[in-house]
Order: structure tokens, then sequence, then C-alpha cells
């Protein structure tokens, strides 16, 4: 009982930083947002002085369509932008509500920023611009058209091993990018994990996740079955994003997650710290894959393998012939009818 009531007292802490929070002051005038060295126009985007876009995105140059998803704090339309030369390209538009919200909220849309524009990579969503518009920031993305793993994991159940395989890869090769520039995801889930018909596999939503805001709803009770034992309780490094990348694994091969029945903040912290894994891992799958999970969810994180050494795996290498960037979107490419058959059924 101790132990649920100091567990407790963090989150009613968490509650009270965040009313802190709601009375900081920052600066935000008629033209633009300014928030921890960025700024953003009406027609340009600025990060720590340096100008990335100007000119070529703002609310006339695109057309929305329908609602492709939701957030706690922002949704995504489904977008065509004209650009300056004609051309007309499918975006993914989110509309960040930042404005009036709290400081957090306005950190969690600079970390998200932050991380699109330092880390150039072909396994993270790309970031087009950003504008402001009235007291929304909308951020012009790139598209992904077969949508989010979460919703391939409810249409598909449990996914053959051939079909993890090249997802599993092509994420850790978005977790390694991100690592390599010193930024962690915080928020890996099914949901931010986004793929194409191409085959290819891209990360979204990098560094949005925070339990300061709204700490004991569903929406961050639903993030926090992601996270990490150590991010609820203390300090924590880019090896939480791993015990993140187990879990959705571990969801891929079984169809749900294994904390998928806790509904408290409070009950998912207890049952984390208490469960084994070799428990957790009790179902039929290929030794390496196994490996792979149990490697990534143990709970001291200094005993998790990092990215760059669970690529190397030879459940990848050898046992599905996946080696590098190509041979992953292949074989995914291979498997998608199988998802695009189940998703018209």
């Amino acid at each position: 009982m101790t132990r649920r009531i100091d567990i407790l007292s963090l989150n009613i802490d968490a509650i009270n930083a965040e009313a802190e929070e709601l009375n900081c002051s920052y600066h935000s005038d008629e033209e633009c947002f300014r928030h921890e060295g960025v700024t953003i126009g009406a027609d340009f985007l600025r990060l720590e002085g340096e100008t990335l876009t100007r000119g070529e995105l703002a609310p006339g140059s695109l057309r929305l369509d329908h609602i492709i998803g939701k957030g706690a704090f922002s949704e995504v339309r489904l977008g065509l932008w004209t650009r300056k030369n004609d051309e007309v390209l499918t975006v993914a538009v989110k509309d960040f509500r930042v404005i009036s919200g709290s400081s957090e909220r306005r950190s969690m849309l600079v970390r998200e920023l932050k991380a699109l524009t330092k880390v150039q990579s072909d396994h993270i969503i790309r970031l087009y611009g950003a504008y402001l518009e009235e007291t929304h920031v909308t951020m012009v993305l790139e598209y992904m058209n077969l949508g989010s793993l979460d919703a391939i994991i409810q249409q598909t159940k449990a996914m053959k091993e051939a079909m993890v395989a090249p997802i599993a890869y092509q994420i850790l090769l978005g977790l390694r990018d991100l690592h390599e520039k010193g930024i962690m995801h915080r928020d890996l889930k099914p949901a931010n994990v986004l793929l194409n018909s191409d085959g290819e596999v891209k990360l979204c939503d990098a560094g949005m996740a925070s339990l300061g805001e709204h700490t004991l709803n569903s929406t961050v009770l639903g993030t926090a079955k992601y996270m990490a034992p150590e991010r609820l309780t203390k300090s924590y490094g880019r090896l939480s994003d791993i015990w993140s990348f187990g879990l959705v694994v571990y969801e891929c091969v079984t169809g749900r997650h294994p904390f998928s029945k806790i509904d408290s903040l409070v009950d998912l912290l207890v049952t984390v710290e208490e469960s084994d894994v070799n428990e957790l891992l009790s179902f039929e799958c290929h030794s390496g894959l196994k490996e792979i999970i149990e490697c990534s969810l143990h709970a001291d994180p200094e005993q998790r393998m990092p990215a760059n050494i669970l690529l190397k795996s030879p459940w990848f290498s050898i046992t599905h012939k996946i080696e590098n960037t190509k041979t992953a979107s292949d074989h995914l490419r291979i498997m998608l009818p199988l998802i695009e058959k189940q998703q018209h059924l």
C-alpha cells in the first residue's frame, strides 16, 4: 500500500507542476510564435536563428481534405500542397493547438520540430515546413498512405514474423538515427509508426510524450503503457525508447499489448515493475525474435541493447535476409498485399 501511495504522490506533483506551467509567460503576438529557439510566422519557420522555410508554405497553398488522425492537442488532415513550380504534392497537415496551452505543450511542439529538422533520415517522417495561422501552428508533413502500424495491428491481429521483421528493422533504423543525434523519441508506440506502399516504415511524433499534462486521463495512460519503467519514476535516457520498441514488436507478434487490461497509471507502474519478461515471452516464436524482445524489455535500462546492436541480430540478416533499408522495404512491399487485402475485408 505504501508503494502505491508513493507512486500516486508523483502524479499529484505532476498535476501541481502543470498548474504552475499555465502561469508561465511566453512570447507570442499577432505575427509570430516564439518558444525555445523556434520562431514560426505566417509563411516561415526559423530554428535557432536559421530560416528553414519561407514563402512557399502558407494557408493559401494548401487544400485540406478529411481528418486522418487525432492526438490530444492536434488533428491531422490529408492535404494537397501546390508548390511554387505548380507541382501538387499529397501531404499530411497537422494542426497543433499550442498558443493558448501550457508551456509544456509548447515545448512538446518545439521538441518535435527540432527532431524533424535536425535528423535528416529516411526513417523519420519528413517535415516540409510550418506556419502560424491565428492561434494554431500548422505543420506540413510527408504523407504515408497505409497509415499507422496501430491500425494495421487492429486489422491483422497477430502478424506473421516475415512481416514483423522488416517493420521492426526499419523502426530500429529510425531510433538509431535519432539516438545518434542525441534525440530521444519519447513516444514510440504503434500509432506513431507509419507505413506506405513502397514498403517504407517511418517514425512520427518524435519528442512529444509527457506526463506533465493531464496525467490521469486515458490518452496519457495509453501513451504510458509503452513507457519504460524509469520514465514513470526517475530520469531516463535513449534506452527508454528500446523498451517501447520491445513492446511494439511484442504487440505486432501477439496482436495485443501485454498490459492492455490495466486502467490506471498506478497499477501500470506496479505491474511493469513486478513483471517477469520470461512470462511475457510465453508465446511461440523464433528464438531470434524472442531474444530481440527479451533484450529490449530488461527492467534495468543498462541491460537493454541499443538500436545499432539490435540491428545486427541474425534474426534479421540470416533468418529474413534483411541487411539494409532496401532489403527491409523490399521484404515488406512483398507482404503488403496481405495487409491491403485485410484492410478491404
